[in-house]
């Protein structure tokens, strides 16, 4: 299974977008091994700060858990996250880019 998403957002009339409007990733929805909303810019009190621009993508590979052959809803999955959080400034790198730390 594969799975992407890329977005950028400015506001109207060279506006500022309020800090709800930004971007957060990582976590369950995007990149996983990481916190919720802990991939990008933080606040000197270490809360998500978001961004104007994400990239995110993930690639999973499941298959049957050979111990389990009565129960076909368990299942084994390998996976790749990755992502990044980025300001308007920034170009998209993929060096910039956080990766899932570990395969389940």
């Amino acid at each position: 299974m594969l799975s992407a998403d890329l977005g950028f957002s400015k506001g109207l009339g060279n506006k500022p977008l309020p800090f709800f409007k930004n971007y957060y990733a990582g976590g369950p929805g995007s990149v996983r091994g990481y916190k919720a909303s802990s991939l990008g810019f933080q606040g000197i009190d270490g809360n998500a700060l978001g961004g104007t621009g994400e990239s995110w993508a993930i690639a999973e590979c499941f298959s049957r858990c050979p111990a389990a052959e009565q129960d076909k809803s368990l299942r084994l999955a390998t996976f790749l996250d990755a992502g990044q959080v980025f300001a308007a400034s920034e170009r998209l790198s993929p060096g910039a880019f956080r990766y899932s730390p570990e395969s389940r």
